[in-house]
C-alpha cells in the first residue's frame, strides 16, 4: 500500500500508461525515421530502356539507360527519363506516406504535414504538366559543367 488515496493511485495509474504510451510512440517515432532514411525504390521504364532508384524523398540515386535507349533520340530518352523519374517519385511518396499512416495514423497532424514532403502536389499527374517536344525542334538542352 502507497498510502495514496484510491483516486490519487487511479490518477498514478493514468500517468504511468501515459508515459509508457509516450515511450512508445518515441521508440515507433525513432523506428519509422529509421525505415524512411533508408527507403529506395528502383524504378523501370514501361519499354525496358529506363532504370532509376530513387531514395525517400524523390531524389534521383541511380540512371541506367540501355543501349537502345541511346539510339532512340533525344527527345524520346529525355521524356521516357523524366517520366520514369516522375512514377519512381510517385511510387517511393506513397509508400512512405502509407509507413507514415501506419505508425501515426491517416489524418494525423504530422501525416497531414508530412505529406507535402513525400507527396508534394502534382506528384500524382502524369505526363501532361510536361510541356512536350521543344518547338524550336532543337531537342534537350544538356548543362555541361565547366
Amino acid at each position: 500500500m502507497t498510502g495514496l488515496s484510491p483516486e490519487a493511485e487511479e490518477r498514478l495509474a493514468r500517468i504511468h500508461s501515459q508515459v509508457a504510451e509516450a515511450e512508445q510512440r518515441a521508440a515507433d517515432a525513432a523506428r519509422l525515421r529509421d525505415d524512411i532514411a533508408n527507403k529506395r525504390i528502383d524504378f523501370v521504364s514501361a519499354d525496358g530502356i529506363v532504370s532509376v532508384s530513387v531514395d525517400s524523398l524523390g531524389r534521383l540515386e541511380r540512371l541506367e539507360i540501355d543501349d537502345a535507349g541511346l539510339r532512340s533520340g533525344g527527345r524520346e530518352l529525355a521524356a521516357s527519363v523524366l517520366g520514369t523519374v516522375r512514377q519512381a517519385r510517385a511510387q517511393v511518396g506513397h509508400e512512405v506516406m502509407g509507413m507514415v499512416e501506419g505508425v501515426f495514423g491517416e489524418g494525423s497532424d504530422l501525416s497531414t504535414q508530412m505529406r507535402d514532403t513525400y507527396l508534394p502536389p502534382g506528384i500524382d499527374d502524369d505526363d501532361s504538366s510536361d510541356p512536350g517536344p521543344d518547338p524550336s525542334g532543337r531537342g534537350p538542352t544538356i548543362l555541361r559543367p565547366y
